[in-house]
């Protein structure tokens, strides 16, 4: 009944909720543009902005470098060892990135403590002020000098998060004035869930009871005299017979010491209130839901800065509010609702990222150029020379192969492609660009080299959940839930038709080899064929009982695969229009089929965790590939159909040998369910796809 119900809200809260997250994201995202000197110089506070000596600082900033330069030495080494692990010596590559995440850690942990000691000096003086400051301004008797003492004092850096009581008028419902400050304590106990002050990655210190009435700007600015020291968020709110206004007061990030004062727009409650009351709700119910609503963005706007904080001085912090995201609804606030707090994070992570790497990757440079990094040189040239050789030789060409897998690198992630899941991914034949869907009503074409963003296509009226690319990349095709797929100018971004007979969603699309045919599947439990150059619909395939997930043709044009969610794979006959057979094995949905580039082979993934073989010519299984914990979401196999990738719910993407079945290798990086990969036409790139609206583009130079 509330999710329901709050339906009725969700206009009115996006047009407060969203404002409030661009301005406080533009705000950090313009300080952090502005920065122009290295890493470093991000995480130790600026001279001109505390009372620490110079000395010191200078000291810091050494012992910081100091430590980054072990750090990419170490990195380095790792990187190099990898390279020339066998892949029997999987407990020793499991080792190495168990030790790489730790020196990440060590990293952040010594940031975060020489923050301390430089403050150390600014906080004995805040603490001789306080009898002076408490004695000529008496607002802040209203406040436990005790406490105040306490946080300043806390030895370990942590975010202080302060929530005001709200400022109610009197004139508000009596539930209002009496239960919703009750009903606020519970933005403590989401708080202490997620961000507990014992957390190594994340601790924040929560007070509920810090203010004993509600506040304005003008005390958040005096508050910040006493606790400048201290990086301090401070959430207050204001509450008439008819509005709320949301207001948020910080200061201390980016070693940035001035207030910042952000306030959403007016969130009329009596609006909403006649809302939920036309819906079928009654009054009290109604006030109830606004209470939780009040509450839940309060949970929203503490999980968001607590997340922004850590993110601006760590650059490889890992939001939390991403894996939120369901118990942020059940408290009223759906996914669309969230979403410009998730942009801005994956933004400002992007950023971050990419100027840490840039600063990395000198440091590396910087070694290498002194010598230190000879032994990674000589091992890319032994690992060069393996595949040279394995190559020449016909009886070596499984070495190759297996080389050539445990060598994919993650070269880049694009973060900020506008989605909260990127459900499907695919390569142009030339290699040069990739297509994503988007969870908005469009689809995005980028650089495969690059990453960089070509265009995006919009005009689908509903999510878009597929694309594909005609063989002779000119026209990219999408399918959307609003059951029609679109034709566009890969070139100009144009759309060039729309095709309509589907009445489900559409979940999958391919084209046929010689360009003539497109084929969907979809939620309608039927596979269409298009005639591309009348765009009109050729037949309609129907057999299956449930949701198409996924279709592939096979090289020579002449055989349709489709894989269901009632558990069955399916071979159609593209030239008759005919089933061949129905594939069973799988114990749940099939998600995605591919088909190996000889024609011989089909390679399935399921639900039940696995990825099964087949001989498309008879039908028979082959084998049936384990090792994924979770779901298998996509299968593709290399253009020399040596290789099977496979991406999972368990956040990997694992490398397999076609032919043995063997598990190479594992890819690990992605930090939520990997939805969809591609093999680029040369074998050497792979694009893969995963909620959170990560991208992230594997390459091999062997």
């Amino acid at each position: 009944m509330f999710a329901k119900a709050i339906l009725a809200l969700a206009p009115l809260i996006s047009e407060v909720l969203s404002p409030i997250a661009r301005n406080i994201g533009h705000k950090l995202g313009e300080t952090l543009g502005n920065k122009s000197q290295q890493w470093v110089e991000y995480l130790i506070p600026d001279p001109n902005q505390i009372f620490s000596d110079s000395t010191e600082i200078e000291q810091a900033k050494q012992r910081y470098s100091q430590e980054m330069i072990e750090y990419a030495k170490a990195k380095d080494a790792r990187d190099n060892e990898l390279l020339n692990l066998t892949l029997a010596q999987t407990a020793r590559r499991l080792d190495l990135q168990a030790q790489e995440q730790e020196d990440r850690l060590k990293l952040a942990a010594l940031q975060r403590d020489l923050m301390r000691e430089l403050q150390a000096k600014d906080i004995q003086i805040k603490l001789a002020e306080i009898q002076t400051i408490w004695d000529k301004d008496t607002w802040f008797s209203k406040l436990n000098r005790e406490e105040t003492k306490q946080i300043l004092l806390q030895q370990q850096h942590r975010l202080l998060i302060l929530l005001s009581p709200p400022k109610i008028s009197k004139r508000c419902p009596e539930t209002f004035c009496e239960d919703l400050p009750i009903e606020m304590r519970s933005v403590g106990d989401f708080l202490r869930q997620h961000y507990p002050q014992q957390d190594v990655l994340r601790p924040v210190k929560f007070y509920s009871d810090y203010f004993t009435e509600s506040i304005g700007d003008i005390d958040v600015e005096r508050l910040q005299r006493i606790l400048s020291p201290v990086p301090t968020t401070i959430l207050y709110s204001d509450i008439s017979d008819y509005a709320v206004i949301f207001r948020v007061g910080f200061w201390g990030f980016l070693n940035n010491q001035e207030v910042s004062l952000f306030s959403t727009k007016l969130f009329d409650w009596e609006e909403g209130k006649d809302a939920l009351l036309a819906s079928g709700v009654s009054e009290k119910k109604a006030l109830r839901i606004i209470r939780q609503l009040i509450v839940a963005i309060h949970k929203l706007l503490a999980g968001f800065l607590a997340d922004l904080y850590y993110l601006n001085i760590d650059p490889g912090y890992e939001p939390l509010l991403f894996n939120l995201k369901d118990e942020l609804a059940e408290y009223g606030l759906a996914e669309e609702l969230v979403k410009p707090y998730f942009d801005i994070l994956q933004d400002i992570q992007r950023r971050q990222g990419e100027q840490y790497e840039q600063e990395l990757k000198k440091l590396i440079e910087q070694i290498e150029a002194q010598g230190q990094s000879q032994a990674s040189a000589k091992a890319e040239a032994q690992r060069k020379q393996q595949i040279e050789e394995a190559g020449k030789s016909p009886q070596l060409i499984e070495k190759t192969f297996i080389i050539k897998a445990q060598y994919f690198q993650c070269v880049k992630t694009l973060r900020s492609v506008g989605s909260s899941s990127v459900d499907c991914v695919v390569i142009s034949p030339d290699g040069k660009t990739f297509a994503s869907n988007s969870s908005g009503s469009c689809s995005k074409l980028g650089n495969l080299h690059t990453g960089e963003l070509i265009r995006t296509f919009s005009g689908d009226s509903g999510a878009v959940y597929c694309v594909a690319i005609s063989p002779n990349g000119k026209i990219l095709a999408s399918g959307s839930s609003d059951k029609q797929i679109k034709l566009w100018n890969l070139e100009t971004g144009q759309e060039i038709s729309t095709l309509k007979r589907h009445s489900g969603l559409i979940r999958s699309l391919a084209f046929s080899p010689d360009g003539e045919t497109l084929v969907s599947g979809s939620g309608d439990h039927t596979i269409r064929l298009w005639n591309l150059k009348t765009r009109q619909e050729i037949c309609t395939l129907t057999g299956h009982s449930n949701l198409v997930m996924s279709v592939a043709i096979s090289p020579d044009g002449e055989t349709i695969a489709s894989g269901s969610w009632d558990k069955t794979i399916k071979l159609w006959n593209l030239k008759t229009r005919q089933e061949i057979c129905t594939l069973t094995g799988h114990s749940n949905m099939v998600r995605s089929v591919a088909i190996s580039s000889d024609g011989q082979t089909l390679a399935s993934g399921s639900y039940d965790n696995t990825i099964k073989l087949w001989n498309l010519k008879t039908g028979q299984e082959i084998r049936t590939l384990r090792g994924h914990s979770e779901d298998v979401n996509s299968v593709a196999i290399s253009p020399d159909g040596q290789i099977i990738a496979s991406g999972s719910n368990d956040n990997t993407i694992k490398l397999w040998n076609l032919k043995t079945g063997q598990e190479i290798h594992t890819l690990t990086g992605h930090s939520a369910k990997v939805n969809s990969i591609r093999f680029s036409p040369d074998g050497n790139t792979l694009v893969s796809g995963s909620n959170g609206g990560s991208i992230k583009i594997w390459r091999c130079d062997g």
